[in-house]
């Protein structure tokens, strides 16, 4: 990789002199930000594993109170 130019009042971002596209350079925020990424997805996962709980735990409220009322009618 050749040398990367630094961008004037940002230290976290430099010039690819070969491609001129400006390159971040930060690599304790990019960990940081994939590590709250990781996170988030990991809590929106237990979540969605908690409402599918619920949603089970639903199903066989109804069918046992649809037991419950067919027994009383007869």
């Amino acid at each position: 990789m050749t040398d990367l130019i630094p961008v004037e009042a940002n230290p976290h971002l430099a010039r690819d002199p070969a491609s001129k596209a400006i390159l971040n350079t930060d690599r304790a925020g990019y960990r940081s930000f994939m590590n709250q990424k990781t996170r988030r997805a990991n809590r929106e996962q237990e979540l969605q594993s908690q409402l599918n709980t619920l949603k089970s735990e639903l199903d066989e409220i109804r069918l046992v109170l649809q037991l419950v009322l067919a027994k009383g009618n007869n």
